[in-house]
């Protein structure tokens, strides 16, 4: 059984969805700032470019659902047009490209702001997490 969200549906699971990632990053700036000691400055041109970065990944994620509204439309038709398909599975890679690609600018403006210190201590985190180690809890 095939289940489809409807238009209502799906808007109001891409808000709550908003939400959820909004306090998360709000959490996860406010931990990093705890532990790297942030200046103001800091924070401010992280936060700035961080909105930014996210108002963006929103738009393409919506021109993304859309498209793959389209696809399935068109993959669900009595004879479906193989280019329309290929165009479509095309520029849906290319918007999941975009949005990785502006993750990962953030990133290095993120740690472009950095100090030699809190690299530092941002690169001992992230040797934890990937040893096993969580924001909770240690494996």
């Amino acid at each position: 059984m095939k289940f489809k969200f409807s238009k209502t549906t799906s808007s109001i699971f891409i808000i709550l969805l908003l939400g959820l990632f909004t306090s998360t990053h709000a959490l996860a700036l406010s931990r990093d700032n705890n532990s790297l000691n942030l200046s103001e400055e800091q924070i401010t041109k992280i936060k700035t470019d961080k909105e930014k970065t996210r108002k963006k990944a929103v738009k393409l994620r919506a021109e993304k659902q859309i498209l793959q509204i389209d696809l399935d439309e068109e993959v669900e038709k009595d004879k479906p047009d193989m280019k329309k398909i290929e165009k479509l599975i095309q520029e849906i890679s290319g918007l999941d490209n975009k949005i990785q690609l502006d993750h990962i600018k953030h990133k290095i403006f993120f740690r472009s702001l950095l100090t030699s210190e809190q690299k530092n201590k941002l690169n001992s985190k992230e040797i934890e997490r990937f040893n096993g180690c969580n924001y909770h809890y240690c494996y």
